[in-house]
């Protein structure tokens, strides 16, 4: 079932008022949802992806309303109407109660901002301010004038454009043949035979008779990047990015200090593997190799290999510092066969490398490393932040029930895997003595 698109929604008691903000958008042309909230009656699903929620704050219509009385009603109905995960939104109190604005903030703040996704912006329109429907549109005009918020709200409707593009394009291509109007026959057998072959051609046969969507995802990508690049942003972004626009170089313009890059590095290069199979190109797997077989599998005792990817420095670390950053390590396995061997599903052994995933830490705290370790960015998962390296001494080729693979935990995107190799070609290509002349 397709779900509506509801990215603006209007909480009220009263069906008036809901009436009173929808028409006033609709003359705007942009959709509104309205939602009449009654205590007790509950909603039977959260809204999310929510950019701007309006809320009346007396929901219980109650005559002469006490502060505890507004503060508990309205922070239990965001908490029952907007779901935790929503991502940016302004927050709108439309109210004749808009000087309890400060109370409500503080009594969430206290009680449950755990519970209540945090706004990027509050705002207020006084209800007993909007005498008419021009008020309220210049009300509402004020609140969508805000930069961040027409940032926000045109990159989203530049990839929905992006999106109609695309399928417009692909869909002009397919034959209707002699299907008269409103008549699909030819068209349906023409959508069903080219779709399966831009999926088979880009990701190969065997990839994408076993998962369609996929292929077509992987087929389609292409076009939705070339149709965002060519939609030009609104000038609302040069008013959010001063620190660009107004720098006199480079190394004026960085990362505030509570700002994660391991969380954004995770969300560029580092995915969830639910559903992906062992041989998966960039799949990271736990290494199933016990302590003691570790000299007889690969050679080497396994707290020399540790050694070699993590070469502490003791005269900066303290042994209680090494033995706790051992002990979080864990050793893994990295898929890193070749795309065009992975997208046609040859026949092969897979291609693994040998990696350690291990706890961020003071790049002083180690010793240079061999040129053999090729070490990733700092990554950020379940509140802690860790970094993987490789070992380009460590390449294995296993078919995929080898008991040696553990479970997947990540996938590495495209980019650092093939990173990877390339990195791994220029190794293992060093230049030394190749001849003496006479």
């Amino acid at each position: 079932m397709v779900k509506p698109d509801i990215k603006i929604i209007a909480v009220d008691n009263d069906i008036e008022e809901l009436n009173r903000i929808v028409k006033t958008f609709n003359k705007l042309r942009i959709s509104c949802f309205p939602v009449e909230y009654n205590i007790g009656d509950g909603i039977e699903e959260k809204f999310s992806d929510i950019r701007i929620a309006f809320f009346d704050i007396n929901l219980g219509a109650l005559g002469n309303p006490s502060d505890s009385d507004l503060c508990n009603i309205i922070s239990s109905a965001l908490k029952e109407i907007i779901d935790g995960e929503n991502g940016p939104y302004a927050l709108i109190f439309w109210s004749k109660h808009t000087d309890k604005v400060d109370l409500i903030k503080q009594y969430i703040e206290e009680r449950e901002k755990d519970n209540i996704p945090s706004p990027l912006i509050i705002d207020k329109i006084d209800k007993a301010l909007i005498v008419d429907e021009d008020g309220l549109l210049t009300a509402i005009k004020g609140i969508l004038s805000n930069s961040t918020l027409e940032a926000m709200f045109d990159y989203q409707e530049k990839a929905k454009k992006a999106a109609v593009k695309t399928i417009n394009s692909i869909f002009s291509l397919i034959p209707k043949g002699n299907d008269k109007w409103g008549e699909n026959v030819n068209f349906e057998k023409n959508f069903d035979s080219i779709f399966s072959k831009i999926a088979l051609d880009a990701l190969g046969y065997e990839h994408a008779k076993e998962n369609p969507r996929h292929g077509v995802k992987t087929a389609l990508f292409p076009i939705l990047e070339y149709n965002l690049r060519n939609l030009e942003l609104s000038a609302s972004w040069n008013e959010k990015m001063t620190d660009l626009t107004q720098s006199t170089s480079k190394n004026k313009v960085s990362f505030p200090e509570s700002f994660n890059l391991g969380e954004l590095n995770r969300i560029y290069h580092l995915h969830n593997a639910n559903g992906l199979a062992k041989e998966h190109r960039g799949i990271i797997l736990k290494c199933n190799i016990s302590d003691d077989n570790f000299e007889s599998v690969l050679g080497r005792k396994k707290k020399d290999i540790v050694s070699d990817f993590l070469p502490f420095d003791d005269n900066k670390t303290t042994k209680e510092q090494r033995e706790a950053i051992r002990n979080e390590s864990e050793f893994i396995f990295i898929e890193v066969s070749a795309g065009c061997d992975f997208s046609q599903k040859n026949k092969r052994i897979s291609k693994y490398i040998l990696g350690l995933k291990y706890p961020n830490m003071d790049k002083e705290s180690l010793r240079n490393r061999s040129e053999a370790i090729f070490e990733l960015p700092v990554f950020h998962d379940n509140g802690k932040d860790f970094k993987i390296a490789v070992n380009f001494r460590y390449m294995f080729g296993f078919i995929n029930n080898d008991d040696k693979l553990g479970e997947p935990i990540y996938c590495l995107s495209e980019n650092i895997t093939s990173q990877i190799g390339n990195r791994y070609a220029n190794y293992t290509s060093r230049i030394g003595i190749v001849s003496f002349n006479e």
